[in-house]
């Protein structure tokens, strides 16, 4: 009996541990979870509660007595975006998309991801994945695709692979047709536009980069302001319901852009989930009058209960109902390691676009310690420089480094400042100055390292704050409006003097030719840096960068002219074929300086390639007004409104239908079907300025013995320079005249990274979805067949070699 008793024991406890240590499946549980929710309850998970969110975009409550945490959402794409700098500015999407390397886009989403956990956000608005149709398109800068869907496809995987492995559910956005932002006057805005497009140029050019998501396990998505075929999107069910989550298969929730939700019937029955970013800010669409909506019947309470299975699957699938995030919004996430990296990652995104006679790398020790030896011209340089875009992806930095200090910083190693640093000193004293107006610096750890570092980072700091017993250092611009406050260990203080001027760099802001010719007529090398915003909510009308006209005057006068362009998508380059060197450096974030500087003197071997087409006019492509911004309302007295309008409180609008208010939009017809960048240069057989795929390397690449079969491509990539490199190889099919499609499309590419004299076997798989197209007849993906033409090259126009394959 002894015996017997022991045995059933053990019997009990191997089933209990066993039962206990099997982790329950995050869709499983969260139907559990749900299933012992009140219909009130579930319905609390379908709208956002602004008066929740200090310190975060949204807030969607969550269930304490279930143990399940709200959704804490914070903008955006390039970081956390909050007002005061405590996160790290880290490059643009698009901006990354240039180093065409997945293994990069992990690490940035890790890193970034990391951040908005350590601030208490558990969903991460981003990553921003639209393609680029149009060259001017406002909002580029955030979007990882650029202006081809195979390449977001590819690159939105790892981000998001990279941000959910930190506990944090990514939002891919913004879904679907968010092509444009809106012209002059409010011309085709996305909130008041139409975007009119057919079947199959939706499901080839911009539905593979959500594809590309999903099959990545993404857990959020934003539907989209704009309307695609006369419907909002966010209340659209061939997109919403037909689309992402019947033929795509998205098992997440989908939350609603911050106007997206026009409607509470419509919207609920045909795929929005969560509705922010909820009352005061907008109207009540979710709550009170979706709670009417189901007690009628027109709202199915099954429906309900599938959105909140969605939110409370996404937690689960990252861990946050096991692992309470207990961070803060106002914490400082920044660190050594995030500076680091967002270097790295701006240095890797930097393309060389040209470079005459071997121009670039610069020659550190024949410039260093020589006084004036480079002149540095342009605002964006030194006085304005820019990091970044402007909207939702607009994060504030801690301790940017402009091209100027960097440069300084290198070059001026061997002179130390002839003017010294004067402080005075005000022990266990707390300078604070209010949100936004000082910045924070590392210094060697003490009170006088702090106070030089203030003076180091520029003449407008003229007061310090120093964190004892830390490298952490305040600088303040002046003391009008600041407080101090008793606080122990901390030393506050006035600081001045200091080198304000580099010994070896000579700067100018441009805004006199002559002067800026000058300057650089007597430097050995002359570095231009020209710069253009961009932002949410407008597009850009100028195609120009601002300070062009620089570059031709400091270009007639010295020959070793580099420029520097900080930018937001594609722009114009007239001058480029005057200048020695040109690199673009897209939106790199706070490491620009220290980026640059890396390229500049070849610390780092550029690696960039074009995920854009340069062109070489304004409008190469000829978009006309029924393209862009599109055609007027026909009726002006019904014209979309930008503001959602409240419904009724029995859920129906105020014309009593279950959608949003009829109105009449502006109509963007994308006639152009599958003609978009690279597509349209080579259809119609235009020459750009720079070619989609275009990068140039210190070293050289041979390519050499291409084979080919139905599941890959196969052929050897040479470094046959003298430095070691990165290049970026590129596949492209040619279909067969009969598919009707574009007369090349990219199907594979590698970042190959290379010693010098060192060769690689590159093998790009292929998949039957490399050859096939789109059928509107069987609404499905149809395998083509005949002969497909094969190409391998460093950038779209540049192919090394060439091969074919019968079907």
């Amino acid at each position: 009996k002894m015996v017997r008793a022991t045995l059933w024991g053990v019997c009990i406890w191997v089933l209990i541990v066993g039962v206990a240590g099997t982790k329950e499946d995050p869709h499983d549980r969260a139907v559990r979870l749900v299933g012992q929710m009140t219909l009130e309850e579930k319905m609390g998970f379908l709208q956002g509660s602004k008066l929740r969110s200090t310190g975060y975009t949204g807030v969607v409550p969550g269930v304490p007595r279930l143990g399940i945490p709200d959704l804490r959402m914070n903008d955006g794409p390039q970081g956390f975006r909050a007002s005061t700098p405590s996160t790290t500015q880290w490059p643009s999407g698009l901006t990354l998309a240039h180093s065409f390397d997945t293994t990069l886009f992990e690490k940035m989403g890790t890193a970034m991801a990391k951040e908005f956990h350590d601030k208490g956000a558990n969903v991460q608005f981003g990553p921003g994945v639209n393609l680029a149709r149009l060259p001017w398109a406002g909002r580029s800068f955030e979007y990882l695709s650029g202006e081809d869907p195979f390449l977001g496809y590819t690159l939105v995987k790892p981000m998001v692979t990279g941000i959910q492995s930190q506990g944090v559910i990514a939002n891919a956005k913004h879904y679907i047709n968010n092509n444009q932002e809106g012209g002059p006057g409010g011309a085709g805005d996305r909130h008041t536009s139409s975007m009119i497009i057919d079947e199959r140029t939706e499901m080839e050019m911009y539905f593979p980069v959500f594809e590309g998501a999903i099959e990545a396990g993404v857990l959020s998505v934003m539907c989209a302001n704009n309307q695609v075929n006369g419907i909002y999107v966010c209340e659209n069910n061939q997109t919403g319901n037909g689309l992402l989550k019947g033929y795509g298969g998205f098992r997440g929730w989908m939350c609603s852009d911050y106007d997206g939700t026009r409607s509470t019937i419509d919207a609920a029955n045909h795929g929005l989930d969560i509705a922010m970013p909820g009352p005061p800010s907008r109207p009540d669409f979710f709550g009170k009058p979706l709670l009417a909506a189901v007690k009628s019947g027109l709202v199915s309470e099954s429906v309900i209960t599938d959105k909140a299975v969605r939110a409370v699957y996404s937690l689960a699938a990252v861990g946050a109902l096991d692992n309470p995030n207990n961070g803060s919004s106002d914490a400082d996430v920044t660190s050594p390691e995030h500076r680091a990296l967002a270097r790295t990652l701006a240095a890797a995104s930097t393309t060389l676009l040209r470079n005459e006679n071997g121009a670039l790398p610069l020659s550190l020790s024949a410039l260093a310690g020589k006084k004036g030896s480079v002149a540095l011209v342009g605002l964006a340089g030194r006085d304005a420089p820019m990091y970044g875009g402007g909207g939702s992806g607009h994060v504030v930095p801690i301790a940017p480094v402009s091209i100027y200090d960097a440069l300084a910083s290198v070059l001026d190693a061997n002179h130390p400042p002839s003017n010294p640093v004067t402080c005075t000193n005000d022990p266990n004293v707390d300078y604070f100055c209010g949100a936004g107006k000082s910045v924070k610096v590392t210094s060697n750890g003490t009170t006088a390292g702090c106070c030089a570092a203030c003076r180091a980072t520029g003449d407008t700091w003229v007061a310090f704050t120093a964190l004892g017993g830390s490298n952490q250092c305040w600088c303040h611009p002046d003391l009008s409006g600041c407080t101090k406050t008793a606080k122990k260990g901390f030393t506050s203080g006035k600081c001045s003097g200091g080198a304000t001027e580099s010994f070896t760099v000579a700067y100018d802001n441009g805004n006199n030719l002559e002067t800026a010719a000058a300057v650089a007529k007597a430097a050995d090398v002359a570095i231009v840096v020209l710069a253009q915003t961009s932002s949410e909510g407008k597009d850009r009308t100028n195609m120009t960068l601002p300070q062009s006209e620089v570059v031709s005057a400091v270009a007639a006068v010295q020959p070793n002219t580099i420029v520097i362009t900080v930018s937001p998508g594609p722009f114009l380059t007239p001058w480029r074929n005057n200048v020695a060197a040109f690199l673009d450096m897209g939106f790199p974030g706070e490491q620009e300086g220290n980026a640059a500087v890396d390229v500049l003197f070849g610390i780092v071997n550029p690696r960039g390639k074009m995920p854009h087409t340069m062109p070489i006019t304004a409008n190469d492509q000829g978009f006309s007004e029924y393209q862009y911004p599109g055609t007027p309302p026909e009726n002006p007295a019904i014209a979309c409104s930008f503001t959602p309008q409240p419904m009724q409180p029995n859920g129906l609008n105020q014309q009593n239908g279950t959608g949003a208010p009829h109105c009449d939009p502006y109509a963007a017809h994308y006639n152009e079907t599958l003609f978009v960048g690279y597509r349209w240069y080579d259809q119609f057989k235009v020459t750009p300025a720079y070619p989609f795929g275009h990068g140039l390397s210190y070293t050289t690449f041979s390519y050499s013995d291409l084979s080919v079969t139905q599941t890959e491509a196969k052929f050897t990539v040479t470094n046959t320079g003298s430095v070691n490199g990165t290049e970026v190889a590129q596949l492209y099919l040619t279909f067969p005249v009969e598919a009707d499609e574009p007369p090349q499309q990219l199907k594979g590419f590698s970042a190959v990274e290379l010693a010098a004299g060192a060769s690689t076997t590159v093998t790009l798989p292929l998949t039957p979805r490399s050859f096939s197209v789109w059928s509107v007849a069987s609404h499905a993906w149809t395998v083509v067949k005949g002969n497909f033409g094969v190409s391998v090259g460093s950038s779209s126009r540049d192919i090394r070699l060439r091969g074919s394959l019968s079907l």
